[in-house]
């Protein structure tokens, strides 16, 4: 039986966190170099992860950005758009439980080049072969591949970085989520005006490619007295989620935060398209100042988790939440308010990526951060929750506002998601991390 400590809440009753533990290995504090002797600089596998995780998000919001030139030249309707946008998502969903186990088996390495790998070459293919649902079924299968960074780069991280330094080191890794999404809304909308939307996804599925060629040339493989059969603990299955309370609170929250972010990413600048009469290419690049702020957002929450809430993942993650709820009123507003011009519209464009966008370096922390068995384990489990409602929400808020055809009500139809995401992480420790030591 695993040794437990009783701890404060936040606000209403206790829980009790166990002992956990993952790796018997821990950083030295105030050490550029791990406890594993001959480990690299854990900056380096920050760094080589981060740009990992650029390239298939190059693909991920690159789709998003290229949504007004594919629905023109394919005749989509909108809720076709937002399920081509999920498909990706699909195939991360069925895939990430095995990946993380597949992560504690064959190593970090070894699926951070192997999962840009394959989502880089089969999107390419995608961008060539004709037919809506042909498309579809490849950018699904691509989607096995997304994983790899979220759980080989997170579980690197955790295993070579000092509590007191994650909360940065996750903001910064996650933070190649937007820097590939801005990437993408600059560079792409600008190919596939001059060279078509096929070319421009060929083009993200070639550089995505590049960097699981990167990862395989630099990030080195684990020592070898790395614990094996860590895959084998026990309750580490599928189930350890309705077994461990505050796993599943965790993973709750990111399931409720990813609503706000990719309903907003998928239909941004189909909404200034739709209501303002914006061109194509303007409204697309909107999204270089969502994913800017992203970027901003993620390494800024980062810094206040470790030094302003000394490493409180779940106070942090709340006023995150709140301030989200208020950036999407600002959001419906644009919709009531005449003549509304370009600053407006990107100072919301920035604060939407700076809070609905600027969660997940800290989400991802926490789950790594409470989990009893390999964070890469704990992670595909709460990532597959994340991915099955980032895969139904954009299509659903199509949907919504085709049936009310009202942008209004979709985006306040988000609000309740970012309130219930404070709810739930209240039933949490103010910390929801472990004793550390």
């Amino acid at each position: 039986m695993r040794k437990s400590t009783s701890v404060g809440i936040l606000p209403h009753r206790a829980v009790r966190l166990p002992e956990r533990c993952w790796y018997k290995i821990k950083a030295l504090k105030g050490s550029p170099l791990s406890a594993v002797s001959g480990q690299p600089n854990p900056w380096v596998i920050v760094g080589v992860s981060t740009i990992q995780q650029a390239g298939l998000t190059f693909i991920r919001f690159g789709l998003p950005a290229l949504g007004p030139f594919i629905r023109q030249e394919s005749g989509l309707a909108l809720g076709q758009v937002g399920l081509l946008f999920g498909a990706l998502d699909a195939g991360a969903l069925l895939t990430f439980y095995l990946a993380g186990r597949a992560t504690v088996r064959f190593g970090e390495r070894a699926i951070l080049a192997g999962g840009a790998l394959l989502t880089g070459v089969l999107t390419a293919l995608a961008a060539l072969i004709p037919g809506f649902w042909p498309q579809a079924g490849l950018l699904a299968v691509a989607g096995a591949g997304l994983p790899s960074s979220h759980l080989a780069g997170s579980q690197a991280i955790v295993r070579l970085m000092p509590p007191e330094r994650r909360g940065v080191a996750m903001g910064i890794r996650q933070a190649g989520l937007p820097l590939g999404g801005l990437t993408a809304a600059a560079l792409l909308p600008a190919v596939a005006g001059a060279a078509g939307w096929r070319t421009a996804l060929v083009v993200a599925g070639l550089a995505c490619a590049a960097t699981g060629l990167l990862a395989l040339g630099l990030v080195p493989a684990e020592p070898a007295g790395r614990p094996a059969d860590l895959d084998g603990l026990p309750g580490s299955g599928p189930g350890l989620l309705l077994k461990d309370r505050v796993l599943l609170r965790s993973s709750l929250a990111g399931c409720l935060l990813v609503v706000g972010q990719f309903c907003l990413t998928g239909y941004l600048p189909l909404y200034l398209v739709d209501h303002f009469g914006w061109a194509q290419a303007d409204a697309a690049r909107t999204l270089t100042l969502v994913h800017a702020g992203a970027i901003v957002g993620r390494l800024s929450w980062g810094w206040v988790s470790d030094r302003t809430f000394k490493g409180e993942r779940v106070r942090t993650l709340s006023l995150v939440a709140l301030l989200g709820a208020v950036v999407l009123g600002a959001v419906i507003l644009l919709s009531v308010v005449n003549g509304v011009g370009w600053l407006g519209v990107a100072l919301v464009a920035f604060g939407a990526g700076f809070t609905l966008l600027g969660w997940q370096g800290l989400h991802v922390a926490l789950v790594a951060e409470v989990s009893p068995v390999a964070p890469a384990i704990a992670l595909g489990l709460a990532f597959t929750g994340i991915y099955a409602f980032s895969m139904a929400s954009p299509p659903l808020f199509g949907r919504l506002v085709e049936v009310t055809g009202s942008y209004a009500v979709g985006w306040a139809a988000l609000i309740p998601f970012q309130l219930g995401t404070i709810l739930t992480l209240s039933r949490l420790n103010s910390s929801g991390r472990p004793r550390r030591g």
